[in-house]
Formats: C-alpha cells, structure tokens, sequence
C-alpha cells in the first residue's frame, strides 16, 4: 500500500522490514476485529464500556493507542509486557485466528494443544480458544501422520455363556498373575517367588483369587481344589494360551512356559474331568479373547502394587492381602 502510494523510484523493494511487519499485522488485526466486533467497538468510543449482553462483556475490553481491541483486567502494575498484560481479542471464526494459531503450532515444532494455547496467550486471546485450536490441530497432516488414529471395530456379540444367567463361577476364566517375593519367616532374608490366581464368573463378573507358592501343575491343582471346595464345581473353565505369552518377558516367561507345557495341560485335564469339568483354551495369539479376566488382572495388580509396593510379606500375610483385594 505504502508503494504505490509513491512514484516507481521512491518504491521500496526486497523483504519486508520489521516495522513493515508490524504494521500490516495491526492493520489485518483491525480489519478482523471490525468485522466481528463492530459493536463493542463503538460502545467502547461512546461510553467506555460494552454492553452487558455482549460475549466480551466478562474480558473487559478496552481499545489501545492503535485501536486494537484488547483484554482489561487487574494487571495493570504487574512487571510484564503490556501485549502479556492485555492480549489482543480475536474472534474464533476469522481465518486471521485459524492463520496465527496454524503458525504458533509450527513455531513451536507442532506442540501439542496445551502448549499452543499458553503461547498465545502471551500476545492473544482467541475467543472459545479451547475449540478453535482444536479444530486447528486436528486438520495437521504431520501430526496426524505422526500420531494415527486407529480404526475402531465394532466388537462382536457376547457369547452365550456370558448372557445367560446361572450360577456364581458356573462357568469361569482363570489367569495367573505376579510375580510376588515371599519370605518364609519374618525376620527371614531368603525369599521365593509366589504367584497370584484369579478366577473370574463370566456371568457375575465376580472375582476369587488364589496364592499359589510356586508355577508348578502341583501349586495351580492345589488352587484350583481350593476353588472348587469353596464355591462349588464349575461345568466350564477358559484360559490364556501359552503362545500368547510369546512376546512377554521376564515375570511372563514362566507362566508362558507352564501353560506350553504338555504335562499340564494333561494333568489339568485329567483332574477337571474327574468332575466333569470342561477346560478350555482361547486361539493362539489371541489374548483379547481373554479380556475379561485380563481386566481383573489389571484391576488385581493395582491394589496390590499400591498397598505393598517393594515389601516382601510372608505367605500368610501375603494371602491376607489378596483377600482383602478380592473383598
């Protein structure tokens, strides 16, 4: 504008200055405010004030040396920048907003929302600020490549064990959990691995759980009569298969042996159809079948980690302490 207002020889050429800058980003800033704000804006000239059912009615709004509408507030004597004391109002619509929060993101190597927005407001305010950077963001090719939204499937129907009302642990899952260092004694430094058991009703969601001393056929047997004796004999019992532990490590690597091993399987099927028990295995690789004892899992661990974090309890009080997780 300044060009051509003056003859080809006076014409300034090559980048844009600082002051240059400045200038056409005061005007644009103008021009949008005008047109969403036109209202206050007069009101401000007339009396000094907007109207009570004006939306910037709360900001308190003045108009600076250069015209700008912008944010009041008490902060007139804080020791900070005047743009950091009374940003600039923006309006959530104008593609002016859409453009300076879209460069905010870039400058701040595609931050995330929270980041965008507590650097804008050192200089703005956009209205509804929330949204508007959200709506933004959201339409960024890089962070959407970076960071994909996966497809969400819709889950298949429940099986006919987990809708049909029967008896508790009627039909059940079991999973193994841990590992847990138990003492023998209290005063003790020797210590042994133990592990947790938990069952879980399909059709009550209730929960039992069982400490076994050892990953062995003779300690899952021991907490599976336990089980029995206590709430009866199931007709049907689901568990994890051994392969899908294949890529778990450390505290896993010993479940995922047992549950290989042929020798258990054998002898747990021998001793459950003794009393007409069905045991039965999810696919291969498949642990979300097993999602609902995987929950109980999760849920089990959560107490338990918070309650004795690092401490090693003797087998008695370790016990106790699943009792009261299971209450």
């Amino acid at each position: 504008m300044q060009n051509v207002k003056r003859a080809k020889e006076f014409r300034k050429l090559g980048y844009l200055e600082v002051s240059e800058r400045a200038h056409a980003l005061s005007r644009l800033l103008k021009l949008a405010q005008t047109q969403h704000f036109s209202r206050e804006m007069h009101d401000i000239q007339e009396s000094n004030q907007v109207s009570k059912i004006s939306k910037l009615y709360s900001l308190n709004p003045f108009l600076d040396a250069q015209r700008l509408l912008r944010v009041g507030g008490r902060l007139v004597n804080a020791p900070v920048p005047f743009e950091q004391k009374h940003p600039i109002i923006l309006s959530p619509s104008n593609p002016l907003t859409i453009l300076i929060i879209s460069n905010e993101h870039l400058k701040l190597m595609h931050g995330e929302c929270q980041a965008v927005m507590g650097s804008l407001r050192n200089q703005y305010w956009p209205i509804s600020c929330k949204n508007t950077r959200k709506n933004v963001l959201r339409k960024c090719v890089t962070c959407f490549r970076a960071r994909p939204i996966g497809t969400e499937y819709i889950m298949g129907n429940l099986p006919e064990s987990r809708v049909t009302p029967k008896c508790a642990f009627c039909t059940c899952g079991v999973d193994g959990a841990g590992t847990f260092q138990i003492k023998g004694a209290v005063r003790s430094k020797v210590t042994r691995k133990a592990y947790m058991c938990i069952f879980v009703c399909f059709v009550t969601k209730a929960v039992h759980i069982e400490l076994a001393k050892d990953l062995s056929t003779d300690g899952f047997l021991t907490c599976l009569r336990r089980f029995v004796s206590r709430h009866g004999k199931c007709q049907h019992i689901y568990s994890d298969n051994g392969a899908n532990f294949v890529g778990a490590r450390n505290r896993l690597n010993e479940l995922s042996r047992l549950l290989e091993d042929r020798d258990f399987e054998r002898n747990v099927t021998d001793f459950l159809a003794q009393d007409q028990i069905s045991w039965h295995l999810i696919p291969p690789n498949a642990p979300h079948f097993g999602g609902l004892w995987e929950s109980a899992v999760k849920s089990a661990q959560k107490h338990v980690t918070r309650v004795i974090g690092e401490t090693r309890l003797t087998y008695e009080k370790l016990y106790m302490v699943l009792t009261q997780v299971e209450a």
